[in-house]
């Protein structure tokens, strides 16, 4: 990406105490399936004391960094909002990760000028990999700005 060029999506991870998972997060968004060029990713610390940063660290240039004192996960929130770029923002907690296709199927539901925000279901993995029942409630594939205002849905995991 172009110094100035504002990419597709700003994935913005926060992260406290997660120096075994953090790794596989950024990871997971480095290996998706949608073009790298339009991906930014801005990891959040939140003032970890294990060896988060270090992790971080390692991704040197693949990803931008804040770090800060412990203030928790809205302020870190916020203050990565503060300074995304990207057109779409996306969440991600370091002690989860994204499927390989999260970005391309989100982009295409973007192409809706309808769509002002997705959200999916959480899927559960054991530590291979392996999926696990989901648990999920019978919610419906799509809601509309009704189901906001009706309060017949509410923003659940980030």
């Amino acid at each position: 990406m172009s110094a100035g060029a504002r990419p597709r999506f700003t994935v913005l991870i926060y992260n406290y105490n997660h120096e075994a998972e953090v790794g596989p997060a950024i990871q997971s968004v480095l290996d998706q399936d949608f073009p790298a060029s339009e991906v930014a990713i801005l990891v959040v610390d939140d003032g970890s004391t294990d060896r988060s940063s270090e992790v971080i660290d390692s991704f040197r240039d693949k990803v931008r960094r804040i770090y800060q004192e412990n203030q928790g996960q809205t302020r870190a929130f916020h203050n990565g909002f503060a300074a995304t770029r990207g057109e779409i923002v996306c969440l991600l907690d370091s002690d989860d990760f994204y499927h390989p296709r999260r970005l391309s199927a989100l982009s295409e539901r973007f192409e809706d000028p309808g769509v002002v925000a997705a959200q999916n279901y959480m899927g559960r993995v054991d530590g291979r990999g392996k999926v696990l029942a989901s648990g999920q409630p019978s919610w419906p594939d799509r809601f509309t700005l009704d189901h906001f205002q009706d309060h017949q849905f509410h923003f659940g995991a980030t």
